[in-house]
């Protein structure tokens, strides 16, 4: 047996497996059959191989074998009720036993390849049932693959492991339906049945690898070949080479080539690619490519093509040491080489408006290898001028210098910028642009923002702007109405644009404006006077006087801001009226009603306010001590203290019997405290008292 030979073999495939099987699994689609059949037609004879898609099933094929039937296809409807299918061996096809394989494997190193992956001995697993059960499958992956491997490339290797039938007992133009099967049901597995159609008397053509095309590079000519349709025809190809056209031809590759597919890398699926590396440039060579079909057969050679080393190393690149317009106008290029090949042919020198380029050649013929000095006369002192150098060499090569940047003295700035425009979004995101400035040498522009007209303009682009548009986030949660915005364009040269003209914003208004709050009643004449101080809020445009009772609300007059006071001529003896300002901005958005001002109305006139309120902060007790004044007695009588912490709203916070004094000793923070008297008898209650405020500190 040649087991040095097989061995080559199965090393060459098993090192290739730590890369290929996972790309092969990936590549397998979970709809795809699991058993797959090709056939070709040969005068007086149909070859038949088949493969199992996944290791399980091939290992379990080996055991129970494969059923095939062939069914001939009327060539009438009526001769369909006599159609039988046939078994084409008496028992399932199987993998020789080991005892059969002693000639074949003397003489054909896939059938030895084949051999082993079948009854080899396996190799010991660890005890461990995870580390056992992985090296198992890994083992079982591997011996699978070689196992097709090998039968693609040799017909008595594919028959010898049960994968592979020659039909020849067949009739001349006839069509038959060939299907193969697992001879026996195997669990958790599903085994497909695949089926093919042939005709005996369409015999297959020889077929031929398509699109060989060959690369001259360094010492080395690259040969590649389209995967698609090639690998449709072929499992793996030959390369041979020869120095004449005609031939003789030898051989590249002693093993077959193969370049399974990645999911990881598409680019690399594109092509099928060989290298051949030649030791020199210019010495023509002649190729060709020849496939090996699923049957182990070798097709006829592709059309041969010529390839040759070339010479693609480049020159040193020049070194660009001055690039300075003169006191004419013209800018002066000064550069060195460091190095000077034998082919280095000369440079060309390109100017573009962009560092990157394109650069356009700023002369026709090459300059000479000595040449080391350029002058160009018609540079655009408005725009930008980026130059570099290109060294070439006879065969082409090009490198290229970094680009240097030939800077003008600019005195003229750009000119500001115009039509700038924007929007303020509910969320606060302000999109602003403007039509672009025509200056060649612009480089972008800078965003200036201020909350006044009048104010500062802070600049909020940390970086210039090279586009024409800009967004900024700003708050809405502020009673700063509007926001304002300019412009100014930059140069290459730093030079600044006046500001553009300024935009201004109007902030949308989430925000309510403040309500009014009353500041002094008069109860008189079965009548109320009010007076009031109007909401503070800028937007505010319009203020509504609301009365209210136990079982109606009524709106007794809107106002413009600049009305302050108003007389209730229509209240009734002995009702309980409450009244509350509130005001609506240019918005449409109103505030909360104020603080309410509660009355009753009596015959002897409204229940008096409290008077003369004062507070104190009681640093050694730390609490805040109130003393009012009160002359009338009314039954049930008492005082209710209205308490506010660092300018929130009055809210009744402590009932006072029997005395005009209170001391507040939960103060629960440092800061400004605010406090009011409420007077209420059996009869109603006066309004607040004036309020006072005092500073609690720590």
């Amino acid at each position: 047996m040649k087991k040095k030979s097989a061995f080559r073999l199965a090393f060459f495939v098993f090192v290739l497996l730590g890369y290929v099987v996972p790309m092969q699994a990936q590549s397998e689609k979970e709809n795809a059959p699991n058993l797959r059949l090709i056939a070709k037609v040969e005068p007086g004879r149909v070859l038949l191989r088949w493969a199992p898609a996944t290791p399980q099933l091939w290992e379990a094929a080996n055991e129970t074998g494969y059923r095939l039937e062939r069914l001939e296809i009327p060539k009438t409807p009526e001769a369909i009720s006599q159609t039988r299918s046939l078994k084409l061996t008496p028992t399932p096809i199987r993998p020789w036993p080991a005892e059969q394989w002693a000639d074949i494997v003397e003489k054909d190193d896939n059938a030895a390849a084949g051999y082993m992956v079948l009854y080899a001995e396996k190799p010991s697993y660890p005890d461990d049932i995870f580390a056992r059960l992985a090296q198992e499958n890994d083992h079982l992956q591997k011996r699978w693959l070689l196992g097709l491997i090998a039968a693609d490339q040799s017909a008595v290797a594919a028959e010898a492991m049960g994968l592979f039938f020659a039909d020849t007992n067949i009739l001349p133009n006839t069509r038959y339906l060939y299907r193969i099967y697992l001879a026996e049901p195997v669990e958790n597995l599903n085994p497909d049945t695949a089926v093919i159609v042939v005709n005996t008397s369409e015999i297959s053509p020889p077929a031929r690898p398509v699109g060989v095309q060959a690369e001259s590079l360094e010492k080395m000519v690259l040969l590649k070949w389209p995967s698609d349709p090639n690998y449709q025809m072929f499992t793996s190809f030959f390369v041979e080479k020869s120095d004449h056209p005609e031939g003789p031809w030898r051989r590249l590759n002693s093993a077959p080539l193969m370049q399974l597919k990645s999911n990881d890398i598409p680019e690399f699926n594109e092509y099928i690619k060989f290298p051949d590396s030649l030791g020199v440039n210019y010495v023509p060579f002649y190729y060709r490519v020849i496939g090996r079909t699923p049957f182990g057969e070798d097709s006829p050679p592709s059309e041969v093509v010529t390839g040759m080393g070339k010479d693609r190393t480049p020159p040193a690149p020049p070194q660009l040491l001055k690039a300075a317009p003169n006191e004419t106008g013209a800018v002066e290029l000064e550069w060195t080489k460091n190095q000077f090949e034998p082919d280095f042919k000369g440079y060309i020198v390109g100017r573009s408006a962009t560092a990157e380029g394109p650069f356009t050649p700023l002369h026709k013929e090459i300059l000479p290898p000595v040449s080391n000095r350029f002058t160009d006369f018609t540079p655009n002192p408005r725009g930008l001028n980026f130059y570099q150098i290109t060294a070439v060499d006879t065969a082409g090569n090009i490198s290229k210098s970094f680009s240097k940047y030939a800077l003008f003295v600019d005195t003229f700035p750009p000119a500001p910028p115009k039509n700038l425009r924007g929007h303020i979004d509910s969320s606060g995101i302000v999109t602003l642009y403007w039509s672009p400035n025509e200056e060649p040498d612009l480089w972008g522009y800078r965003v200036y923002v201020a909350n006044a007209a009048d104010h500062r303009f802070i600049q909020i682009s940390s970086e210039i702007i090279q586009d024409t548009t800009f967004t900024d986030s700003i708050t809405l949660h502020t009673l700063t109405e509007n926001i304002y915005y300019r412009l100014t364009a930059v140069d290459r040269g730093f030079g600044h644009s006046d500001f553009s003209e300024m935009l201004t914003l109007k902030r949308p208004d989430i925000i309510p404006p403040l309500p009014g709050q009353f500041t002094y009643y008069k109860v008189e004449n079965q009548s109320v006077y009010l007076e009031w101080a109007p909401g503070s809020s800028e937007d505010a445009i319009r203020q509504r006087l609301l009365r209210m009772t136990a079982d109606s609300s009524v709106v007794l007059g809107e106002f413009d801001m600049m009305q302050t006071s108003f007389t209730d001529s229509t209240v009734e003896n002995g009702k309980h009226y409450e009244y509350a300002l509130q005001t609506t901005d240019d918005d449409g958005l109103e505030s909360p009603l104020s603080f309410p001002l509660s009355i009753k109305i009596t015959d002897s006139g409204a229940i008096p306010p409290a008077e003369n309120l004062e507070a104190d902060f009681d640093e050694e007790n730390h609490q805040v001590v109130l003393n009012w004044s009160y002359e009338a007695d009314y039954p049930g009588l008492r005082f209710v203290v209205y308490r506010a912490v660092e300018g929130q709203g009055l809210s009744s916070y402590q009932s006072v019997k029997g005395s005009h004094r209170f001391e507040d000793r939960a103060l629960r923070m440092k800061g400004k405290y605010t406090y009011a008297i409420r007077v209420f008898t059996s009869d109603g209650a006066s309004p607040l008292s004036l309020p006072v405020s005092v500073v609690v500190t720590d």
